[in-house]
């Protein structure tokens, strides 16, 4: 039995938090979804109307004849949903087999664009929903001609509003908002796109793409809704709002087992006590898990460590000296660890007095002792600017009402004019701002 690459079970019914609609999120990888409401007339009259112009076109002499031809001409007279399903499965089958005429074909009708061309047209009319990875190979789609209907036109704002200075990544903003909005039956505008709607997966595969999406996206919706939208870039999981990584460190178990106490002390120290400056942190936990794995005869008790009675056979910050780091990172992984152990001592395995309050257990201590870093050279070795020249650059700036500083492109935003109701291309000062501040100031930058 051929593979399908349509189904009609595997979905999710969504509801908008900031629209109301119902959606119908598509659940599959790698097959569309049939809408569980299918109109099999609104689907046979825009098949219809999509391949007759296809064979009405100049590129169709070059499918007329070949294995193309049947499979296409085939959608126009659908009469149910089965017939819809079997033969979009047959069109395919065929576009993703590979023979040797198959690359010149393709190059000459485009037929794999012009099939995606039609799924959307089936995705406007709440048919279809694509699937986060599409079943078509060796496919490349360009946003830019593909026409949509006014159900989808807010998707060409997502571009307009991108604050990228790159004409591609602004284009790229739309495309990625289209493949996302795909995945859903019923999306009708921006208010539709919520995290629930969208498959993670399908924000996963656009990865590191897909906050070029989600921010005008945000944008678009804060104008439409105000204070009624609470999704933030944390909740799709993009941007610097995303959620904090997990460092559990379980992979020092597979090279020392009886490190156990210490991974889940201090992975629970990671994920619970740690409010700021997680990189340092992680990067000092690391360094110290390789620490007790060069030095096995270091207890592998936590509590025991800490004790004093306890002789460490040899001292993090010997070991820390045999690793001839630079003198600042080695004062900042022994500070990092000896805060730690200030935490473990003072916060775990505190004692309380007669009135309940926290106080250190005598028989404990914090085993590292912290360094003073070594501070930074404080002068800078480059010679002043002459005061003539900074007062010729600032001239140059500021003359004429910032003339020469509005040429640059790059410089100009755009913004939606609350009176107009339209969004406006205006000129930012920021960067000549900023320039100014450093001619006026003697500001270093690093």
């Amino acid at each position: 039995m051929s593979r399908s690459y349509l189904q009609t079970d595997q979905y999710t019914t969504i509801v908008s938090p900031l629209t109301g609609n119902t959606l119908y999120r598509n659940d599959s990888d790698d097959c569309y979804l049939v809408s569980p409401a299918f109109d099999g007339s609104k689907a046979a009259t825009i098949c219809d109307q999509i391949v007759r112009g296809w064979t009405s076109a100049d590129w169709w002499q070059h499918a007329a004849g070949t294995e193309y031809e049947g499979p296409c001409t085939r959608l126009i007279g659908l009469a149910s949903v089965v017939d819809f399903i079997e033969r979009f499965n047959d069109l395919i089958s065929v576009l993703n087999r590979r023979g040797p005429k198959d690359g010149a074909i393709s190059a000459k009708t485009g037929l794999r664009r012009r099939v995606i061309e039609l799924t959307s047209s089936l995705w406007e009319a709440d048919l279809l929903a694509a699937p986060p990875h599409l079943p078509f190979q060796r496919l490349t789609v360009d946003i830019g001609i593909i026409e949509f209907g006014p159900h989808a036109a807010w998707i060409r704002e997502i571009s307009e509003v991108s604050k990228s200075l790159n004409e591609a990544y602004r284009r790229q903003a739309s495309y990625g908002m289209w493949r996302l909005a795909m995945t859903a039956i019923g999306v009708r505008e921006a208010g539709d796109m919520t995290p629930g709607v969208v498959r993670m997966e399908a924000v996963d595969k656009f990865r590191g793409r897909a906050i070029r999406s989600i921010r005008p996206l945000l944008a678009v919706q804060r104008r439409l809704y105000g204070a009624k939208l609470t999704i933030t870039e944390h909740d799709w999981g993009v941007g610097r709002g995303r959620p904090r990584p997990v460092f559990d460190f379980s992979s020092v178990l597979q090279s020392d087992p009886s490190l156990v106490e210490w991974q889940t002390l201090l992975s629970n120290w990671m994920a619970n006590d740690v409010t700021g400056g997680v990189a340092p942190k992680r990067d000092a936990l690391t360094v110290f898990f390789r620490y007790l794995l060069a030095c096995p005869a270091v207890t592998r008790s936590p509590v025991e460590y800490v004790s004093r009675s306890y002789n460490i056979p040899v001292r993090y910050e010997e070991w820390i000296d045999e690793q001839r780091l630079e003198a600042g990172t080695a004062a900042k992984r022994i500070g990092s660890m000896a805060g730690f152990f200030d935490w473990y001592v003072d916060v775990r395995l505190a004692l309380e007095d007669d009135i309940g309050r926290p106080v250190r257990n005598p028989q404990l201590f914090n085993p590292i002792a912290r360094r003073k870093e070594v501070p930074k050279r404080a002068e800078t070795a480059r010679d002043a600017l002459p005061i003539r020249y900074i007062r010729e650059l600032i001239h140059v700036i500021t003359h004429d009402d910032y003339a020469w500083a509005k040429t640059f492109r790059e410089d100009h935003i755009k913004r939606f004019h609350p009176v107009t109701k339209q969004w406006e291309t205006v000129w930012s000062p920021v960067r000549a701002y900023a320039m100014l501040l450093k001619l006026f100031l003697p500001l270093r930058t690093y």
